[in-house]
């Protein structure tokens, strides 16, 4: 979850026999459209290898007004249909050695398929 909106959040994760996180933030003013073009064009080319990937949720407010009615999944507009449906949640699938970016005032959910982790060695 980044709640600022003049940084951008890359974690990157190194899995092992422990887990690392690594965070390093950046200004987000002309940065920003320079990272969402990065993770489209990440997508694009993951569809078209057979890589290890994660799938990852990206949740904005539209126009990045925190006070706006819609919330955006992977830069589309979230709405129910007319039968009061939720859309269909498609993930972005993005390269396990690529950073997780974190955008200004956004939160991430990020599925991580081939990998079991055990919270404790009994």
């Amino acid at each position: 979850m980044n709640l600022d909106n003049s940084t951008i959040v890359d974690v990157k994760l190194s899995v092992n026999s422990t887990w690392r996180l690594h965070k390093h933030r950046s200004h987000a003013h002309h940065d920003h459209k320079m990272k969402h073009t990065r993770l489209k064009s990440a997508h694009t080319k993951i569809r078209k290898t057979r890589i290890r990937t994660r799938e990852e949720y990206h949740l904005t407010p539209k126009d990045g007004n925190l006070h706006s009615k819609v919330m955006m999944l992977n830069g589309k507009e979230l709405r129910v249909n007319s039968s009061d449906e939720i859309p269909s949640l498609k993930p972005l699938f993005m390269n396990y050695s690529e950073p997780i970016i974190v955008a200004p005032y956004s939160i991430v959910f990020v599925h991580l398929p081939h990998f079991t982790l055990y919270a404790c060695n009994s």
